[in-house]
């Protein structure tokens, strides 16, 4: 990348510099943090809907040996459901604002399933908000260049795959198979950001944060 022609004063710099790297380090960091919780969090969904649907194969199990006439009857699956938060004094709603099928909750939150796709969408398309809205802004600023002169290729690669994410159903586009950083996907493929993946992300934006601080001219186009 050519150089924007002038050396950094990085003395007269650091001073605004230091806190808006150390800020936007604690943005990522938090979430990742969020992205492994909610991957924890499906894990532990999907026991608990193997467990509810135990109890109820043991239920209909106890049935038949109780009843002799109900030896026929087998167990015809379950449903989860979330329900509503009614407060005192509130009109009557429909007590479930979602439900269905424990197969189908089960299959949402297996590893790899729809759950697990749309945490990794999310929080790499909520990365490169805070980079673009914000944080690429403030280091403009410090640095007394326009916004687009700082040109990182790792948010360029990311940059691609939002558009893909919000424009294209979650599925890669040529784009996203041109990434020179996060070559995951081909062209038409499902674009799913396991824990290895997103780690790569989390440490590449890491390293970015280290040589923006010590040699941040090479961020920096000629205008």
């Amino acid at each position: 990348m050519k150089s924007h022609g002038r050396r950094l004063n990085l003395g007269v710099m650091r001073p605004k510099l230091e806190p808006i790297v150390a800020e936007f380090r604690q943005v990522v960091d938090g979430i990742y943090g969020t992205f492994l919780d909610a991957r924890d969090g499906f894990g532990r969904v999907r026991e608990s809907v193997v467990k509810l649907e135990e109890e109820h194969k043991e239920h209909i199990e106890g049935i038949r040996k109780e009843r002799p006439e109900l030896s026929d009857l087998t167990y015809g699956g379950s449903e989860f459901s979330y329900g509503r938060l009614v407060r005192a004094g509130s009109k009557p709603r429909y007590r479930h604002l979602h439900q269905l099928p424990t197969e189908k909750i089960k299959q949402r939150n297996e590893e790899g399933g729809a759950n697990f796709r749309l945490i990794g969408n999310v929080c790499l398309v909520t990365l490169y908000q805070f980079w673009e809205d914000n944080y690429r802004e403030l280091l403009a600023d410090v640095f007394e260049v326009n916004k687009n002169q700082i040109q990182v290729q790792l948010f360029g690669d990311i940059a691609k795959y939002r558009h893909a994410i919000l424009h294209n159903r979650g599925v890669a586009t040529s784009d996203v198979e041109k990434c020179t950083i996060l070559r995951w996907h081909k062209k038409d493929e499902q674009i799913l950001l396991d824990r290895e993946k997103f780690e790569e992300v989390i440490d590449a934006i890491f390293a970015f944060l280290d040589n923006v601080e010590k040699e941040p001219e090479q961020f920096l186009k000629r205008a």
